[in-house]
This record gives structure tokens, C-alpha cells and sequence, in this order.
């Protein structure tokens, strides 16, 4: 049987600003890099289906009404493509559009395994680019 813990993970841009903070995600203590991103995708895509909960924030894995309108999802209609959104944020980690922060610490790599427990930080820290450079 895998240990599971519940925590809270936060999601933050370089440019400042409060940090948008999603609780109750549960995941193994013990998990790759690449498996903690997808599940938290998978908590997103539900957590944008229930729009009842977090409603007032939007996690940045998940496409705006207007990117669904142009990407040809209706907005609204909660036909989010989970494979698409891997590949997407996988890639966004890969080319560091966002560094992945565990208990402080980065993590560098997808199959880095990482330990977590109820007290553990997560944060998904989205890097803006320079303007200018």
C-alpha cells in the first residue's frame, strides 16, 4: 500500500502578487516530478469542472475562456484534454517556464523522486520573461 498525505500547493509568478493556494490535494509521499505535475493537473481539470470551489482563483495549467475559444474547446463546456495539458505543462517544466519548488528546494528533473508530507511546501513558480531582453 502507497502512503498518501493532503497538502496544500501554492501556484506563483515571478512578477509578484499574491499566490493562489490549492488545498486538500492528495498525493504518495513518495512520487516522481513528473507524476506530482500531473496530478495536479488532474486536481485542476476537477477543480474546473466544480466551479464552485477556488472559483475566485485560476491555476496557470489550466487555459483561459478565451485560449479554449481559440484552441477550439468550448469555453465552459469542461472538455479539458488532460494529455494535451501533460504535454504542455511537462514541456513548459522541461524548457523552465516554471520551476517546481519542494520544501524550498528546486527540483530539476521529471523523474526526480521527492518526498512529501502534510507540513511539505509545494510551489509551481512561474517564471515571466524580461521585457527587453
Amino acid at each position: 500500500m502507497v502512503a498518501t498525505t493532503t497538502l496544500t500547493i501554492s501556484e506563483q509568478a515571478t512578477g509578484g502578487g499574491k499566490p493562489n493556494q490549492f488545498s486538500d490535494i492528495s498525493i504518495p509521499e513518495r512520487i516522481t516530478v513528473r507524476q506530482l505535475i500531473c496530478l495536479y493537473i488532474d486536481h485542476q481539470i476537477e477543480q474546473h469542472r466544480d466551479k464552485s470551489k477556488d472559483s475566485q482563483r485560476h491555476s496557470f495549467f489550466i487555459p483561459l475562456e478565451q485560449e479554449q475559444s481559440l484552441s477550439g474547446t468550448q469555453p465552459g463546456d469542461g472538455k479539458l484534454n488532460p494529455e494535451k495539458l501533460y504535454s504542455r505543462a511537462l514541456d513548459a517544466f522541461s524548457n523552465n517556464q516554471f520551476v517546481l519548488l519542494v520544501d524550498d528546494h528546486q527540483v530539476e528533473e521529471l523523474e526526480q523522486d521527492v518526498f512529501v508530507t502534510a507540513k511539505s511546501n509545494v510551489t509551481f513558480l512561474k517564471l515571466m520573461p524580461l521585457i527587453g531582453g
